[in-house]
């Protein structure tokens, strides 16, 4: 489980005592989730690219299509499109796009992955709580997550999906929190592609999340350029200082080279005098001889 001090991927870990209190006055703040958008009050666009993996038949396109549709995918419906649409929700004045990739199994990872991980925000991990392979293939998704990324933190949801299928569960919730907590991921949650349990709840805190860390960034950006201009109005008349005297000697360079193109012009008017009338002198006193 990460710690919620640390706002990743979005920020560094370098902060001051001003910069703490915005993130202290950001992470406290709670916010509501909307689907429907209103235009009027938006200011701003945020794009988030997503991916979910996961084995084949854990139920991630169902996951997904309960996420965009709020009903369950039947089996004549499944394509094998692995782009969604966007989805877009509202949260305060921010309009935040997420784009979904689907990646079906192991061996369209290096494809589809090796083009879309490196740029991706959010990562969506999936196992279903009655097939142990699924399971265990977890640490596969997750050492490739963190070779791609090395040093960036995306913020990742882990999935234990068909809670509905109780009867056969082979994976305990014990099992998958220690999963969690082991990898440091972000959030997890047990849900059910087929009757909706728990989905939207845990999909809404991790969307509250990137919009957190997105407004953190925006607000440290804002402090840093705050400070550069005012290290710049600091120096300001030093510079002007300087600027005068070597406008003054930029002034004079000038004139110098002016006269010296003059000399250098006049030099060759007087050559090309001497060899014009020179010829004319050369000839009279060959005629005359």
């Amino acid at each position: 489980m990460k710690d919620s001090s640390l706002i990743s991927p979005f920020i560094d870990q370098t902060t001051n005592e001003s910069s703490n209190k915005i993130i202290k006055e950001i992470l406290t703040s709670s916010f509501e989730v909307s689907r429907i958008i209103d235009n009027s009050k938006v200011k701003e666009n945020i794009q988030i690219k997503s991916i979910i993996l996961g084995n084949s038949s854990v139920g991630k396109t169902s996951i997904l299509f309960r996420l965009f549709n709020n009903r369950f995918l039947k089996n004549d419906e499944i394509s094998n499109n692995y782009e969604f649409n966007n989805l877009n929700i509202q949260i305060n004045e921010s309009k935040i796009e997420l784009s979904f990739v689907d990646i079906p199994s192991k061996n369209t990872f290096d494809g589809v992955m090796g083009k879309s991980s490196t740029s991706c925000e959010f990562f969506i991990l999936v196992y279903s709580i009655d097939d142990e392979d699924s399971f265990n293939n977890l640490n596969y998704w997750m050492k490739e997550i963190k070779k791609l990324y090395k040093e960036k933190n995306p913020i990742i949801l882990l999935l234990g999906n068909k809670l509905d299928m109780e009867k056969e569960r082979k994976i305990s919730k014990n099992q998958g929190k220690i999963f969690y907590d082991d990898n440091d991921i972000d959030f997890f949650e047990e849900v059910s592609a087929k009757n909706g349990n728990n989905i939207d709840e845990i999909f809404n805190k991790c969307f509250v999340k990137i919009y957190k860390n997105y407004q953190i960034l925006k607000k440290k950006g804002k402090q840093i350029k705050s400070s550069s201009e005012m290290s710049f109005e600091m120096s300001s008349n030093i510079d002007d200082k300087i600027f005068n005297v070597k406008k003054k000697n930029t002034c004079c360079d000038r004139l110098t080279i002016i006269l010296i193109l003059i000399d250098v012009f006049l030099f060759l008017i007087l050559v090309l005098l001497l060899i014009k009338y020179g010829i004319f002198i050369f000839a009279y006193l060959f005629n005359f001889i």
